[in-house]
């Protein structure tokens, strides 16, 4: 468990945001609201200390920001080089946010694995990142990290279900759910 970077990329036009930018904008304040650890910070392209047009693109990503739920107060902006004015140059947007993570990158062999190593191979044990990059599709999967490390509380039953399993049970049915297949089977419209 680390604290992280969760970052997107905003390409302002000189109007307002395109849908696609619209919508990772509400996206990514979703994940704020949900999620954030730290305020949002912007940065906003600086060309050759003109940034105008940067800060005119800032306007509508707040504006983005504030509909979808996240305060102007949270919001810190700075600024960073850009280089020439003719470039496109984004608005970075990020915040700190737990993140599920392997410790180590994958991938670093620090012994031999070969035949030439026979004290490993005599001693008939793993390696020494074995498992490394499941690990580490696990972490990316996982939704919310604290479910790592501890289990979420039980929510209520479905009263309603269970008094119909227990009705069924006492009138000596059978209480499983039973499902209709009605649609064609590949078997019976492809000949032999």
């Amino acid at each position: 468990m680390s604290e992280a970077p969760r970052s997107i990329e905003i390409f302002p036009g000189p109007g307002r945001l395109d849908g696609r930018q619209a919508d990772d904008i509400a996206d990514f304040a979703a994940d704020y609201r949900a999620n954030g650890r730290s305020q949002i910070i912007a940065e906003v392209p600086s060309h050759n200390g003109v940034g105008a047009a940067g800060h005119r693109g800032l306007m509508g990503v707040r504006e983005a920001l504030s509909r979808n739920g996240v305060s102007p107060a949270l919001i810190s902006v700075r600024s960073y080089p850009a280089g020439h004015y003719s470039v496109a140059s984004p608005i970075r947007l990020s915040f700190a946010k737990l993140q599920a993570r392997v410790p180590h990158p994958c991938g670093q062999w620090p012994e031999d694995l070969g035949a030439s190593n026979g004290r490993f191979s005599a001693e008939n044990r793993s390696y020494w990142n074995l498992g490394c990059a499941t690990q580490t599709n696990i972490a990316a999967q996982v939704a919310n990290p604290i479910d790592l490390q501890r289990a979420m509380a039980e929510s209520r039953i479905d009263t309603v279900r269970r008094m119909s399993v227990v009705d069924k049970i006492r009138q000596g049915q059978d209480p499983s759910t039973a499902y209709r297949d009605s649609a064609t089977r590949i078997n019976q419209t492809v000949g032999n």
